[in-house]
């Protein structure tokens, strides 16, 4: 028992370290004071693959920027048929182009390309159909650049909603934007989200699609990954930059959403695998060694590890949350990672044995 105890002290402890350490969001302002703006020209792409049945909200939202200096390049990767009434709003935006593209493998990289390559600015923001930037998105990139090539990484929550499945969603995306953007911040970058991402074309023309052409997904997490080998890389995190998007309604969407997300994790790189991999080995030790004590009656010690966890992590919890915005939602870390523990053990066969090949 002493051993197993010693055991699981270690693995709380390299949590704890994590917190602390790799995952404390950067310094800040939680709200920006745009007393001077940049003028730079800024591409923003947005690439679809399903029909509307109304204007969606990240076009009305691109319309009311406070930022007057970009462009939207709209690519219909189906191509599906739109409303003409659609395009007719469309066509009036005189900031929009849109582009037809004719669709021969899965994934949108080839839209993204398309996009790229017909953009006319050097910095190049990417968003999703079903994402809300806030009024002052493109501004706050703007205060965010840097006067090199580089990367942004931005943080894209999912919508507010009731139920278990919301729970999940929220909880595993605010700890992978944790994770990402504190390993970024640590100065090693691993990946980025395509919903909330900015880099200059030349990070684009040096690194390319090329070396994951042939997978549909990994226009985001896998370029980040081996362009920020090359490419400095920063993270913005503040109220005016975060863009929202609209989470799966479904058990089974998100499934099938994680299986995605799941099979191209395995292309990273090795330096990435095992930095990422660390906090969740030692959750997973701890969940299970904790499992064992309950089972087996000793609720003393079950009760000591838990308050031991609760007490080591208090602090880094409440202090990321409030600069995720989160206030005051900090104690649900602690029940989702018994709920992230059981989705590890059901998803970690699809990180080896099949990648998805549909752009969902």
């Amino acid at each position: 028992m002493i051993w197993m105890a010693l055991i699981l002290t270690f693995s709380i402890l390299i949590q704890t370290w994590h917190w602390y350490r790799i995952f404390q969001p950067p310094k800040q302002q939680k709200h920006l004071i745009f007393s001077h703006t940049p003028k730079i020209f800024i591409s923003v792409i947005i690439c679809f693959h399903r029909p509307w049945t109304s204007i969606p909200r990240v076009l009305k939202r691109l319309c009311e920027q406070t930022y007057p200096h970009f462009e939207v390049l709209l690519i219909n990767d189906g191509p599906v048929k739109l409303q003409p009434s659609h395009l007719d709003w469309i066509q009036q935006q005189s900031k929009f182009k849109y582009i037809i593209h004719n669709k021969k493998r899965p994934g949108k990289k080839d839209a993204l390309i398309t996009g790229i390559r017909s953009s006319q600015h050097e910095w190049l923001a990417l968003t999703d159909i079903d994402c809300i930037p806030g009024p002052h998105w493109l501004r706050s990139i703007v205060h965010h650049l840097p006067d090199h090539p580089g990367i942004i990484l931005g943080y894209s929550p999912y919508l507010p909603s009731s139920g278990l499945l919301h729970f999940m969603i929220e909880q595993e995306t605010l700890l992978t934007a944790i994770q990402y953007l504190g390993w970024a911040r640590y100065g090693t970058p691993y990946m980025g989200v395509g919903r909330n991402l900015i880099y200059h074309r030349t990070v684009y023309e040096k690194t390319t699609f090329q070396s994951h052409l042939h997978l549909p997904s990994g226009d985001d997490d896998l370029f980040v990954n081996e362009a920020a080998r090359t490419f400095p890389t920063y993270e913005m995190l503040t109220s005016e930059s975060i863009v929202y998007s609209t989470p799966p309604e479904t058990w089974r969407s998100w499934w099938r959403q994680k299986q995605r997300h799941l099979s191209i994790g395995k292309y990273y790189s090795l330096s990435s695998k095992v930095r990422i991999s660390l906090f969740s080995v030692c959750l997973g030790i701890e969940k299970s060694f904790l499992l064992f004590l309950l089972i087996t009656r000793h609720y003393k010690l079950f009760v000591f590890f838990i308050c031991l966890k609760i007490i080591l992590t208090l602090a880094p919890l409440r202090k990321t949350y409030h600069r995720m915005n989160r206030d005051n939602h900090f104690p649900k870390m602690w029940i989702y990672e018994w709920m992230h523990f059981f989705y590890l053990i059901l998803a970690s066969p699809w990180i080896f044995l099949k990648t998805k090949r549909k752009w969902d």
